[in-house]
């Protein structure tokens, strides 16, 4: 086992940099998975397509840099086991998303912040550090003020809610795996191309699985521009969350989550006009609280190891 490599002293400023640049396109991309009923595109096929543009584009940027991404042997299976692990946590997400609202999807990838500093403490991953936990617990009580608001799009209750609350479990275990199996001397872009061909892949099976339709009803220039926009962001996401993993590890890539909420619902209004409840706003300020007490605590950390 070769857990990712990174700086034991990382520069705090670079990772909080990347770390706000990954959470907030993955709060953007599920405002892309909303739209996608709304211009006739089934959540999952988007999202297949969108794994596939995303890795051409980044490909093509690998090809430009003289860089041509050929994993083989750890490296190839790597990218098999986080392929499945990145396809089926978002096909839940972007099926749920329809029912449940952007705003609660995104507030979802709060929970992962908690599971997988659970995990890396079991595993020995992670030091106990009373201000991270601390951090930690904000979070969890923002996702307990979420669970029990457990409201569809129309207010009522919604089994869907507990799709997406299902998801930040799978993303944890993801985030553990692909630390505790990194492989030595792997570039970023080529684990995140890896990543999302074999995501593509699974999502394949999925949607022959359960007759979902592999294109939108119509293709015009809506719909082409949704999975245009949607490609763009993945291929950016990405490769700044390899970056993220890879220069801080994952407890402190789990924070996505917690920027994601923030972002998400306010995309949400803005886009939708998806007015936040008084439980998504508790949340959102809960989990922002803990964002920075963890941060604080990664601060003082790289400070004493410096």
């Amino acid at each position: 086992m070769v857990q990712a490599p990174s700086s034991a002293s990382p520069n705090i400023w670079h990772a909080v940099g990347l770390l706000i640049a990954t959470g907030s396109l993955l709060g953007l991309s599920a405002i892309w998975a909303k739209a996608s009923g709304s211009v006739g595109w089934p959540p999952m096929a988007l999202l297949l397509w969108a794994m596939v543009g995303g890795a051409a584009i980044q490909t093509v940027g690998q090809v430009l840099r003289r860089r041509v991404p050929m994993p083989g042997g750890s490296a190839l299976v790597f990218s098999v086991f986080s392929g499945i692990l990145f396809a089926i946590p978002n096909a839940m997400a972007f099926s749920a998303v329809q029912h449940v609202g952007a705003g609660f999807v995104a507030l979802c990838f709060a929970f992962p912040l908690m599971l997988t500093y659970a995990l890396a403490l079991a595993l020995r991953l992670d030091r106990f550090n009373g201000q991270k936990l601390l951090g930690v617990l904000f979070g969890v009580a923002g996702g307990v003020v979420l669970a029990t608001a457990k409201t569809g799009v129309d207010g009522g209750y919604s089994p869907w809610s507990l799709v997406a609350l299902a998801v930040p479990v799978i993303l944890a275990i993801a985030n553990i795996y692909r630390s505790v199996y990194w492989p030595k001397g792997s570039d970023s872009m080529q684990m995140s191309i890896g990543m999302l061909v074999f995501g593509a892949a699974t999502m394949v099976a999925v949607l022959l699985l359960f007759g979902i339709d592999f294109g939108p009803v119509a293709w015009n220039a809506e719909s082409a521009g949704l999975l245009a926009a949607q490609s763009v962001t993945f291929a950016v996401l990405y490769d700044v969350y390899f970056r993220l993993q890879k220069l801080a590890g994952p407890v402190y890539l789990s924070q996505i989550g917690s920027v994601a909420a923030v972002t998400g619902i306010a995309l949400a209004y803005l886009i939708f006009t998806e007015i936040p409840s008084i439980q998504q706003s508790v949340a959102a300020i809960l989990v922002a609280i803990g964002l920075v007490l963890v941060n604080r605590a990664m601060t003082r950390q790289t400070r004493a190891a410096a």
